[in-house]
Protein backbone atom coordinates (compact mmCIF):
# COMPACT_ATOMS: atom_id res chain seq x y z
CA UNK A 1 0.00 0.00 0.00
CA UNK A 2 2.67 2.16 0.18
CA UNK A 3 2.98 3.61 -3.64
CA UNK A 4 -0.65 4.05 -3.14
CA UNK A 5 -0.42 6.16 0.21
CA UNK A 6 2.05 8.15 -1.24
CA UNK A 7 0.24 9.15 -4.38
CA UNK A 8 -2.85 9.99 -2.16
CA UNK A 9 -0.53 12.09 -0.43
CA UNK A 10 0.26 14.03 -3.10
CA UNK A 11 -2.97 14.47 -4.56
CA UNK A 12 -4.41 15.71 -1.52
CA UNK A 13 -1.38 18.29 -0.52
CA UNK A 14 -1.39 19.29 -4.37
CA UNK A 15 -5.32 19.68 -5.29
CA UNK A 16 -6.97 20.07 -1.17
CA UNK A 17 -9.41 17.13 -2.39
CA UNK A 18 -9.79 14.10 -0.48
CA UNK A 19 -8.41 10.90 -1.76
CA UNK A 20 -10.08 7.44 -0.91
CA UNK A 21 -8.09 3.80 -1.43
CA UNK A 22 -10.45 1.28 -1.16
CA UNK A 23 -11.05 -1.64 -3.74
CA UNK A 24 -14.52 -1.61 -5.99
CA UNK A 25 -16.95 -3.71 -3.22
CA UNK A 26 -16.15 -0.89 -0.76
CA UNK A 27 -16.22 2.41 -3.21
CA UNK A 28 -19.88 3.65 -1.85
CA UNK A 29 -19.21 2.72 2.25
CA UNK A 30 -15.73 4.11 1.23
CA UNK A 31 -17.33 7.53 0.18
CA UNK A 32 -19.57 7.92 2.99
CA UNK A 33 -16.65 7.71 5.52
CA UNK A 34 -17.58 4.21 6.48
CA UNK A 35 -14.71 2.16 5.89
CA UNK A 36 -11.17 2.12 4.17
CA UNK A 37 -8.84 4.76 4.04
CA UNK A 38 -9.70 8.22 3.47
CA UNK A 39 -7.59 11.43 3.89
CA UNK A 40 -8.61 14.76 3.87
CA UNK A 41 -6.59 18.47 3.69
Amino acid sequence: MGPKLEVSINFVEETQGKAIITNPEHSLRANKGESDTVINP
